[in-house]
Formats: structure tokens, sequence, C-alpha cells
């Protein structure tokens, strides 16, 4: 006899949640009958309150146990931080600190919502890792959008200085950006004109758009 309002993908739910409750941080989802309620549906000020104060009181909760932490690295490889990036990318760097993705978590700070496990899944660096974000306190280096959410876990390419078939990092392409840049969040997202904005390292070009070419090429 519990009415539950979810604020997620594409806006929020209105529905009914069958369940078992087997004890303290235990329940079981049996059945999920949602309403989704998209734009032609006007927001309700008071229903838009409990969001809001549902998210603040998140501030009270160990940050801990509002994930379930469902990844971790390979081997022995480590988070090392942007500033050992910067070491030897100084100019990639530049480009990073002055972009959204290091100042990501200050559009949830404008709406409460930098405790909502929902939205720091794409506002932090590897939220749902072992070795990722907890808190801006506990985690610094995972709080923005950083170079190694990107590009992969950077210890053996700092501790090697890039030399190496180990050391290499990753290239990110469209799908890896699309992951939080999808049709709901961000429906006007475009690989390319974002690359753009933010293009870095040896002034490659997107993944994507090497891709393209190579196709266009063969079918020619």
């Amino acid at each position: 006899n519990v009415t539950v309002l979810l604020n997620g993908v594409g806006g929020a739910y209105l529905g009914v949640v069958d369940g078992e409750y087997y004890g303290p941080g235990d329940v079981a989802c049996t059945n999920w009958n949602p309403v989704d309620l998209d734009e032609t549906v006007p927001s309700d000020p008071e229903l838009a309150g409990l969001i809001t104060e549902m998210r603040k009181s998140l501030a009270d909760v160990d940050p801990n146990l509002l994930v379930k932490r469902i990844y971790k690295p390979k081997g022995d490889l480590r988070y090392v931080g942007s500033e050992a990036c910067a070491k030897c990318h100084q100019a990639e760097y530049e480009i990073w600190s002055k972009g959204p993705h290091a100042k990501a978590i200050e559009s949830l700070k404008r709406q409460d919502a930098q405790y909502d496990p929902k939205c720091l899944v794409c506002h932090v660096s590897d939220y749902q890792a072992v070795d990722g974000y907890v808190s801006e306190q506990a985690t610094p280096d995972m709080t923005p959008i950083n170079c190694e959410f990107c590009h992969g876990r950077g210890s053996k390419h700092v501790e090697s200085s890039g030399l190496g078939a180990e050391a290499a990092l990753v290239s990110p392409d469209s799908p890896r950006c699309v992951i939080c840049h999808d049709y709901i969040f961000d429906p006007d997202f475009s690989f390319n004109d974002a690359w753009a904005k933010i293009m870095h390292g040896r002034g490659r070009t997107p993944v994507e758009t090497n891709q393209q070419a190579e196709a266009g090429a063969t079918e020619q």
C-alpha cells in the first residue's frame, strides 16, 4: 500500500511495485507496472518537492550503501588521477580541465542531485566500480569525468612512461560516449560535434569518423 514515485529515465514514472521483503536491505521486486510521465504531463509541485527532499536526504546516507559495486579492474591496473596525466600531457590536461567533463557534477548540484545514484552514474568517474567514485571528499580524483574514465586506468601507462603494449590506453569511440549521452538524456548528441569541442591528443580525428571513412573507401 505504498505509492512509489521514481525520477528516472526520460523524466519520471508513477506506478505500483509488488515485492517481497526479506529483511533490512533485502527486498525483491516481483512485479512493476510503471506509467511513463513524459513532457505531456505537467509537473506537480508537491511531487517535485518530494523528489527534492529525497535527494537532499541522501546527503546523510553512507555513500557506499547507495551503489552496488559490480566492476573490478583487470589485473593490477589502478587509477592514478588526471594530475598524473598532466605531467606528460599538459596541453591535453588544459583542454580537459576547461571542458564540461571536468565539471560534470556541478550540474547535479544545481538540482540538489549530487547524491542521487541515478544521476551520479554519468556525472562522476566509474561510480559502480570497486575503485570508483565514493564521494567528493573520499575520492576527489574520481569526482570529475576524468581522463581515465574515457581512456582506462593509467597505472601501467604512467609507470612505464607510456611504453609497451601493456601501457596502451583506450581511444574512446562513439559507443562508449553514448552510454551516458544516450537518446533519452542527450537526444541531440553528435559524437563528431562533441569531439570538436574537446579534441585533444596529437590532433586525432574521432574514431567514428575514421570508421566511416574506411567504410566509404571500401564501398568505392
